[in-house]
Protein backbone atom coordinates (compact mmCIF):
# COMPACT_ATOMS: atom_id res chain seq x y z
CA UNK A 1 0.00 0.00 0.00
CA UNK A 2 1.61 3.30 -1.06
CA UNK A 3 2.02 5.91 1.64
CA UNK A 4 0.75 9.38 0.96
CA UNK A 5 3.38 11.73 2.27
CA UNK A 6 3.87 15.35 1.48
CA UNK A 7 7.01 16.61 -0.12
CA UNK A 8 9.09 18.90 2.05
CA UNK A 9 8.91 21.74 -0.49
CA UNK A 10 5.13 22.16 -0.24
CA UNK A 11 4.72 21.96 3.53
CA UNK A 12 5.50 25.59 4.37
CA UNK A 13 4.60 27.28 1.08
CA UNK A 14 1.35 28.94 2.16
CA UNK A 15 2.62 30.30 5.50
CA UNK A 16 5.70 31.68 3.75
CA UNK A 17 3.57 33.44 1.12
CA UNK A 18 1.41 34.96 3.87
CA UNK A 19 4.47 36.02 5.87
CA UNK A 20 6.15 37.72 2.91
CA UNK A 21 2.88 39.42 1.94
CA UNK A 22 2.48 40.84 5.45
CA UNK A 23 6.08 42.07 5.48
CA UNK A 24 5.49 43.71 2.09
CA UNK A 25 2.38 45.44 3.44
CA UNK A 26 4.26 46.62 6.52
CA UNK A 27 7.07 48.14 4.47
CA UNK A 28 4.52 49.82 2.21
CA UNK A 29 2.74 51.36 5.19
CA UNK A 30 6.05 52.52 6.65
CA UNK A 31 6.88 54.15 3.32
CA UNK A 32 3.55 56.01 3.32
CA UNK A 33 3.96 57.07 6.93
CA UNK A 34 7.49 58.36 6.33
CA UNK A 35 6.42 60.22 3.19
CA UNK A 36 3.62 61.88 5.13
CA UNK A 37 6.13 63.01 7.74
CA UNK A 38 8.48 64.41 5.11
CA UNK A 39 11.18 61.78 5.67
CA UNK A 40 11.80 61.14 1.98
CA UNK A 41 14.98 59.10 2.36
CA UNK A 42 13.27 56.65 4.72
CA UNK A 43 10.18 56.59 2.50
CA UNK A 44 12.27 55.71 -0.55
CA UNK A 45 14.18 53.02 1.37
CA UNK A 46 11.00 51.39 2.69
CA UNK A 47 9.35 51.57 -0.71
CA UNK A 48 12.39 49.81 -2.21
CA UNK A 49 12.21 47.13 0.49
CA UNK A 50 8.47 46.72 -0.14
CA UNK A 51 9.10 46.28 -3.86
CA UNK A 52 11.82 43.70 -3.18
CA UNK A 53 9.68 41.80 -0.67
CA UNK A 54 6.77 41.78 -3.13
CA UNK A 55 8.89 39.80 -5.58
CA UNK A 56 9.67 37.27 -2.85
CA UNK A 57 5.99 37.09 -1.87
CA UNK A 58 5.01 36.55 -5.51
CA UNK A 59 7.57 33.77 -5.89
CA UNK A 60 6.29 32.09 -2.70
CA UNK A 61 2.72 32.39 -3.97
CA UNK A 62 3.65 30.80 -7.28
CA UNK A 63 5.19 27.85 -5.42
CA UNK A 64 1.83 27.18 -3.72
CA UNK A 65 0.19 26.79 -7.12
CA UNK A 66 2.83 24.53 -8.63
Amino acid sequence: MPSRTRTSSSIGAVPMAVLFSLITLAFGLIALWCAGAGQWVLAAASAALAAWMSTIAWAALRKTRA
